[in-house]
């Protein structure tokens, strides 16, 4: 699979680990962009595949930003053969407390590139309705950029460990919620993400389009 591949948010957590796998599967180059600079975990990432991995700073909330550091991408690396757009942030509280700033912003960042984001299932209302459109949108995308030979895919994680979610099994009603919602009595690991997005971006994918993979071992929790 030697391909370059661009992530958004890809500087630690889920994007990170997805990054990962994908190295290990044969990624030729993979480019971070992000709004923040590279932590240690990327830097040790990057350190054990030289010359593969590759952070470049960008708001992922303006589309010129965007489009500057793809445009960097494809002339250092020549081409652009596979983006995951994995930057996504939400706020935890009642959909009535929500002003229209903070509603904006969380559109801005969860539904800016034309693809699709990460779902996981929280107390955020307009989370959950930017998911639901940017899921639709990878349908209505996948039927209109088929002539033009590019897939457009989604996956959907449920709760994954990571610095984001350290809270979700502190919480005192956890062992409740695992039991109502069934599945895997756990988070999800990013390692165990990786196999979705390994297949969509590889050749074995290259004629599906259009579809979800739920990656949500707790079911209900997506």
């Amino acid at each position: 699979m030697l391909f370059s591949i661009s992530y958004t948010g890809a500087n630690r957590g889920i994007g990170l680990g997805i990054a990962e796998c994908c190295l290990v599967n044969g990624a030729a180059k993979i480019y971070s962009i992000d709004i923040g600079e590279a932590g240690d975990d990327f830097q040790n990432l990057s350190n054990q595949y030289p010359g593969q991995l590759f952070a470049i700073q960008a708001d992922v909330t303006k589309e010129a930003s965007i489009s500057t550091a793809v445009d960097k991408i494809v002339e250092e690396a020549g081409a652009l053969h596979g983006m995951v757009v994995n930057a996504g942030r939400t706020n935890h509280k009642s959909a009535l407390d929500f002003t229209t700033e903070e509603i904006e912003a969380l559109f801005s960042v969860n539904a800016v590139v034309r693809s699709i984001l990460h779902c996981q299932r929280v107390p955020s209302t307009p989370y959950g309705a930017s998911k639901a459109g940017i899921r639709n949108m990878t349908h209505t995308l996948a039927m209109e950029w088929a002539q033009h030979g590019i897939r457009v895919n989604s996956v959907s994680p449920g709760l994954v460990n990571t610095a984001m979610t350290y809270w979700v099994p502190q919480q005192p009603d956890w062992e409740q919620q695992l039991k109502y919602y069934g599945g895997f009595p756990r988070l999800a690991e990013v390692q165990e993400l990786g196999g979705a997005y390994v297949y969509l971006l590889s050749d074995a994918a290259s004629y599906t389009t259009s579809i979800d993979i739920p990656v949500n071992g707790v079911i209900g929790i997506c």
